[in-house]
């Protein structure tokens, strides 16, 4: 208890799925906490229901942006800042996912997808980096996928801004480590979240129930505890590192999820 005690927070993507998870934890965890979301009346609406306390308390704020638009980091940035004064621990969650065969993916689509799991990723860290620079402290987590470890059909965008991530967090870490600023990723496997729930049909629950070594697809809050971990100081020595979270999945053989017209 109390790991993040004072201590404070962005979350992008924190009104459902997972990153309301890394939003509840941390708020348990004695952190105040700034929630970014976009498009989701119901979830903020519910965080906020749920969680009215905390925003009474001064804890918990919630702001409506496109993080794919680079001045909507920043923003949030200013607000953070004029609020706290500070900023501990920056979470890049937000996402978007499509299910399609590479070959008829529009060039809309790829764009879109891309400036949302890449772009918006960059952004926010860009914008946390400069802060974190000029405090010579910092925590930058990014949520990746299992996907960039054991590739799945039918979700190339998805998978190759994921596996990009990857690649952006080696390099972060490397470049401000010396400010004391450590940069890592999570990548969930399977997980219960509204983001899947399309995909995750009978069958390929019945799948995954039978490839995940510990025999469940997992649940947000199992995903929240290892952010948490990369977010407190009992990491204070891991940087630059990818921290798979799947049950043992991407070391069990491939899945794959299919598409209406028998695709196998």
């Amino acid at each position: 208890m109390n790991q993040l005690q004072g201590k404070v927070a962005v979350i992008t993507g924190g009104s459902r799925g997972i990153g309301r998870a890394i939003v509840e934890r941390f708020l348990t965890e004695g952190a105040f906490v700034f929630v970014g979301y976009y498009n989701d009346d119901d979830g903020s609406a519910a965080l906020r229901d749920d969680f009215r306390d905390a925003i009474v308390a001064g804890k918990l704020n919630l702001q409506e942006g496109d993080i794919s638009i680079p001045q909507t980091a920043d923003e949030w940035m200013e607000q953070v800042v004029g609020t706290y004064g500070h900023l501990d621990v920056w979470v890049n969650n937000a996402a978007i996912q499509k299910l399609s065969r590479s070959e008829t993916l529009s060039p809309d689509e790829w764009h879109r997808l891309l400036a949302v799991n890449l772009d918006g990723y960059f952004w926010g860290c860009q914008a946390a980096g400069r802060l974190f620079l000029r405090q010579r402290h910092g925590v930058i987590v990014n949520i990746t996928s299992g996907n960039d470890v054991l590739a799945v059909k039918n979700l190339a965008a998805y998978t190759a801004a994921k596996g990009a991530i990857v690649a952006l967090t080696k390099t972060l870490a490397v470049e401000w480590g010396n400010a004391g600023v450590r940069v890592n990723a999570v990548a969930p496997g399977a997980t219960d979240t509204p983001l899947n729930a399309d995909l995750y049909t009978d069958d390929v629950r019945a799948l995954y129930a039978e490839r995940i070594p510990l025999g469940r697809i997992a649940l947000p809050h199992d995903i929240a505890a290892v952010v948490l971990f990369l977010a407190s100081d009992d990491s204070r020595y891991v940087t630059g590192h990818e921290l798979v979270v799947d049950g043992g999945l991407t070391i069990n053989g491939t899945v794959y999820h299919p598409l209406d017209d028998g695709d196998c």
